[in-house]
């Protein structure tokens, strides 16, 4: 291991410094960075917080780099890793030349030649062109520039023309794609690649090797034209590897997956770092999560038989209606477990409503074993015609990726609760376009034991400008697995490099000011929208108001078109608005709101005169389900203070980062304006106030009103 000395880091920066154009030295960043190269180098867990300003991803990328060590960079958005990659390692690579690097997306981000291939065939098998000419991909701009062929025609045709080049995206594709038209000509699964020339590349197969075993293998990928194939070859070879955490989540629990991609490591454990490590946690619970429901079920036998495309296919007609046969026999018997277990409890009739069981009855089981049994037949067919080269190999392992997909979509749903890994199973129903729809859920309840167990494999660096609650670590440490891994782990606040008090404002009303959102809910909205009004007014824009439902976000919306006069223009999101145009049109402008739910909480990055007012109308705990409920049960069996873990922890992290908005550099004002008086009443509301960024703070609705008249005045100069 290279040295990792607090002078070699502090060495590295200078030379980031003098070559990176105005960059400034920050002592944080540097602090921080040498806190990270001392947990590596005594492989320690780390957990670190580092705020908005502090640089964290060259904090941790340079005692990566100095310690030449095999790391795994996961973070919460496909964004934020190629960022990382095409900005932040690009840059450094050029300081540091011995660096190597790259990026796994999930599988389904990647086109697939040999399904393009596969198309372009059929298509071809019963369509010709004007000439008689059967559909050539070198002859792409031209029936491009002809006008006569639908973007999917387009879309296969750029695909086989690109392969091997640059484009490697289906996101790149030119050509506008239905959902199931872009998974026609996607990467069904990881499995698909993994095994180039039926050879596991958690051995470090190669191109080269695979090239024994031609006949059995895809071309495109022996010929370095399959991009899921070049990209898992990359990954085998770099010393740093970026991902995201959903990504991570499936390998944790697919041991050919992180044999490809835990790196050689002879004598120590490799570095994971999970950046914005805030998110780790959820991202995990739902990726171990299992949604057996009416879609998703006909999602996989769709793909199924989407994939089943040639007469030689081992899997009929016949089969294909068998099995769906079966699956509408599985959601009747959720159907009738749901109405034999539901107890009416004369609550509204909105909504979803749920039902927790200890077990699956027995009519679900049978079903669900049926299916399996069906579909293991299938394999077994299917991997008899590779060996035999009666089917193609493409066509064979797809369909095996696909019936791999379904298999564990219906093994999720068994999977049982222990004591080491509790679960939560419950069944829903829900109205669809007025039709009732039945589902089975399989929920984890704690994922800190199942992350305690990776840790032990691999060091865990977990960084986020919000990872303390109540000025402690503790909270996250429980949660993410650190207090059960068996080995020591140390935590480091960078601080940060803004001045919170001097250019911020936190507004929280007290009792009689404000209505309780628990007691007086509508009183609430009202008042919130009231005084948000007002305030947007005073301020001339520029605000973020940050509502927990969508019924409240829309009304909100509704409200403050209405109400607001001026050119103060109203940006709220709805089901066919884009989110990422949404906010950068947003950015763009100084007099504008944005109205949004828990998804713009975080996220987003608007600095500057954009953003003047962050206005919440309450603490966003999470609504109840049987997930907190039986979470709670379980913490309060093992002493716990269950309250605080499921509900006063997630709402404050989530508050934490909603209030991080608003201060992006150091020449940014405003105010965060908290409508819950909860936050001074109650025990656990300091806890959530204590979590916040330190801001001025100020409970007067008349310093209130004068402040956003300031910050009116300072747009206008």
């Amino acid at each position: 291991m290279v040295n990792l000395t607090k002078k070699a880091v502090e060495q590295a920066f200078d030379l980031i410094v003098a070559q990176k154009k105005n960059a400034t030295k920050r002592p944080q960043q540097v602090k921080l960075s040498q806190e990270i190269a001392a947990s590596i180098k005594n492989r320690q867990n780390f957990l670190g917080q580092g705020s908005t300003g502090i640089g964290k991803t060259y904090a941790y990328l340079v005692p990566i780099i100095l310690s030449g060590e095999w790391t795994l960079i996961s973070t919460a958005t496909k964004h934020l890793s190629t960022q990382i990659v095409e900005k932040d390692l690009a840059f450094l690579s050029e300081i540091f030349p011995d660096v190597s690097f790259a990026e796994m997306k999930g599988a389904r981000n990647y086109f697939c030649p040999a399904k393009a291939q596969e198309a372009l065939s059929e298509f071809n098998s019963s369509i010709f062109n004007a000439e008689g000419e059967m559909l050539d991909a070198e002859k792409y701009d031209e029936y491009l520039s002809g006008g006569k062929l639908d973007d999917y025609t387009l879309a296969m045709l750029w695909v086989l023309k690109h392969t091997g080049g640059s484009f490697n995206y289906i996101s790149q594709c030119p050509h506008k794609l239905k959902p199931d038209q872009e998974q026609s000509l996607t990467a069904s699964s990881m499995g698909c690649a993994l095994k180039v020339g039926d050879q596991n590349i958690k051995g470090k197969t190669t191109h080269a090797k695979a090239d024994a075993n031609k006949s059995k293998s895809c071309s495109f990928a022996l010929e370095f034209k399959c991009p899921l194939a070049n990209a898992i070859n990359d990954a085998a070879s770099a010393k740093i590897l970026v991902t995201t955490h959903a990504n991570v989540a499936s390998w944790i629990n697919n041991e050919e997956s992180m044999g490809v991609l835990s790196g050689v490591n002879d004598k120590n454990r490799p570095i994971w770092v999970a950046d914005e490590a805030h998110e780790l946690e959820g991202v995990l619970e739902n990726c171990w999560s299992t949604t057996l429901s009416k879609v998703n079920i006909n999602e996989c036998v769709t793909r199924i038989e989407k994939q089943n495309t040639i007469k030689q296919s081992p899997i009929s007609a016949g089969t294909i209606k068998t099995i769906r046969s079966h699956c509408e026999s599985l959601l009747k018997e959720v159907e009738l477990s749901f109405k034999k277990h539901y107890k009416p409890t004369g609550g509204s009739n909105y909504g979803e409503k749920t039902v927790t069981i200890k077990e699956l009855d027995q009519g679900i089981v049978d079903q669900i074993n049926e299916l399996l049994s069906i579909l293991e037949l299938q394999e077994n067919l299917l991997r008899e015609c590779i060996s035999n080269n009666s089917i193609p190999s493409n066509l064979g392992k797809n369909l095996l990726s696909e019936i791999s997909r379904f298999k564990e979509l219906l093994c999720g749903a068994k999977y049982m609760s222990t004591e080491e890994s509790p679960r939560v199973l419950y069944l829903t129903q829900s109205v669809e376009k007025r039709k009732e729809e039945y589902a089975v859920k399989n929920f984890p309840l704690n994922i800190a034991r199942d992350l305690s167990d990776s840790m032990r494999e691999m060091n865990l660096i977990a960084l986020s400008a919000t990872m303390k609650v109540n000025d402690s670590f503790d909270p996250i440490a429980s949660n993410l697995g650190y207090k059960f891994s068996g080995t020591p782990f140390r935590s480091f606040d960078a601080g940060t490099v803004f001045d919170y008090r001097k250019q911020g404002i936190l507004y929280v009303p007290d009792q009689d000011d404000c209505p309780n959102p628990k007691t007086n809910r509508d009183e609430h909205l009202e008042h919130f929208m009231q005084t948000s009004a007002e305030l947007i007014e005073q301020a001339k824009g520029g605000a973020l108001c940050l509502l927990t439902t969508i019924r409240e976000a829309k009304t909100c919306a509704e409200y403050l078109r209405e109400t607001l006069t001026g050119d103060i223009e109203v940006l709220s999101f709805d089901d066919t608005t884009n989110l990422e145009e949404l906010v950068e049109n947003f950015r763009g402008r100084k007099n504008s709101v944005l109205v949004g739910t828990r998804g713009f909480f975080q996220g987003l990055d608007l600095p500057g005169q954009t953003l003047r007012l962050v206005l919440i109308n309450k603490i966003p705990f999470a609504p109840p389900s049987p997930i907190t409920q039986e979470r709670e049960k379980l913490l309060k069996q093992q002493g716990e203070n269950s309250f605080m873990q499921v509900s006063v922890v997630p709402a404050a992290q989530l508050l934490a980062q909603a209030a991080g908005r608003l201060i992006r550099n150091v020449d940014d004002r405003g105010i965060v304006a908290v409508f819950d008086p909860r936050i001074k009443t109650t025990g656990w509301g300091r806890v959530i106030l204590n979590s916040l960024p330190p801001f001025y703070r100020i409970s007067s609705l008349d310093v209130l009103f004068k402040s956003a008249k300031g910050l009116g005045k300072l747009s206008s100069e």
